[in-house]
């Protein structure tokens, strides 16, 4: 199925999670597709972790 959504598109959890079909946890969710996993990360201030790219 392709996606509706563009890089650099801002999508809420909820699509995230449709798109996927999955209920998608904090981290690194792996084997997700074929070739892929998705990682969550968050980069508000005070954040619990130092995520980055």
């Amino acid at each position: 199925m392709k996606s509706s959504f563009q890089i650099g598109d801002i999508i809420s959890y909820l699509q995230m999670c449709s798109e996927e079909g999955v209920n998608l946890q904090k981290g690194m969710n792996y084997n997700l597709g074929d070739n892929y996993s998705v990682i969550l990360m968050s980069l508000r201030e005070n954040a619990p972790y130092a995520d980055r790219i």
